[in-house]
């Protein structure tokens, strides 16, 4: 993915996404594919999401969470089960300059 996609994602998130209230900043954290790119998700500041690895690779990609971003801005992850759902804030997008 562009350098420069990379950094704007790092920009808004600010921190890791995970619904749980995770605070590992983001230059410490992968980016999430919410559409998967093997099901044609794009890398866009629309798709992609600052995840620490903790969450990133062992809760959603191991661990089976599915993770989505609301049209409120918030996000959600739901168990696999679907009996646990997390829902936090979003955060507005950082101010230009």
């Amino acid at each position: 993915m562009p350098w420069w996609i990379r950094q704007i994602v790092h920009t808004r998130d600010g921190h890791c996404q995970f619904p749980a209230g995770c605070d590992t900043p983001a230059r410490d954290c992968h980016q999430h594919h919410i559409t998967p790119r093997n099901q044609h998700g794009h890398s866009s500041t629309e798709n992609l999401g600052d995840h620490c690895k903790q969450h990133h690779l062992f809760t959603i990609h191991a661990g089976g969470w599915k993770i989505r971003k609301c049209g409120d801005g918030t996000w959600e992850a739901t168990s696999p089960d679907g009996t646990r759902t997390y829902k936090t804030p979003g955060r507005p997008p950082p101010r230009p300059g």
